[in-house]
């Protein structure tokens, strides 16, 4: 299922390749919802991370010449998705893309949900509406502490 007529999108692997470390930075520089980080992290540091990936697997995701999004599964069951706003119509596509082309990692009680889950940042309303219409549940709120 990379693609089909309906849907022009193709899901391809991330490689620690140029072409992949510089698409994925220009979609990092287009998010507006962030959680994993405060600010734009450096190229540098970017490349680094792609090349150190934490991410069981990474996908960029494709339509007709460009890259549109990306989309990441963690070892929790975790699913990271972020889509460029101009094509909000592929975030329910790419997620249930995800979760009917790898299944989920067994249970470990305390540690890992024997569902997928995604953390979504709150004034994120788009992706929280893209879930909702494809079955999603809300199962929690998380908040950030900071020492002081």
């Amino acid at each position: 299922m990379n693609s089909s007529s309906t849907y022009p999108y193709s899901f391809i692997k991330v490689k620690k390749t140029i072409e992949h470390i510089d698409a994925l930075y220009e979609l990092l520089k287009k998010r507006v919802h962030n959680i994993s980080h405060n600010s734009l992290p450096t190229y540098n540091d970017h490349k680094n991370f792609v090349k150190n990936s934490p991410y069981r697997v990474w996908y960029l995701i494709k339509v007709h010449d460009g890259y549109i999004g990306s989309l990441y599964l963690l070892n929790d069951n975790c699913v990271g998705i972020f889509v460029d706003p101009n094509y909000d119509h592929a975030i329910e596509y790419a997620i249930s893309w995800a979760l009917m082309s790898h299944k989920p990692l067994p249970e470990i009680k305390s540690i890992r949900s024997s569902n997928f889950h995604i953390n979504v940042s709150p004034s994120n309303d788009r992706l929280k509406k893209a879930i909702q219409n494809i079955g999603g549940t809300k199962i929690q709120t998380t908040f950030s502490l900071t020492i002081r």
